[in-house]
């Protein structure tokens, strides 16, 4: 899974605060855009499966939280969750 780098960048996530659902599995910046991998081994990177009767259907998102900037008295809760699903037919 890729994903731009710089709309993210410019959304206030810089690419090493991004990560799939298993936080230990993190993006690298490639050509402009954040690159994640995971496999069907032993790197699932909190991958859920999911089969029917036709298609294998693999789950999972890319999360990312901001650092924050400062003490402030007002704070705000920035929070990206990326959802993506690839399917494959059996």
């Amino acid at each position: 899974m890729s994903v731009s780098r710089c709309q993210l960048f410019e959304a206030g996530f810089p690419a090493d605060v991004l990560h799939l659902n298993d936080p230990s599995c993190k993006g690298t910046v490639r050509n402009g855009r954040v690159e994640f991998h995971f496999d069907n081994d032993e790197h699932i990177c909190g991958t859920n499966l999911v089969a029917n009767s036709t298609h294998f259907i693999y789950d999972n998102f890319i999360l990312g939280t901001p650092r924050s900037e400062g003490d402030s008295l007002i704070s705000r809760e920035k929070i990206l969750k990326l959802s993506f699903s690839c399917v494959y037919p059996q």
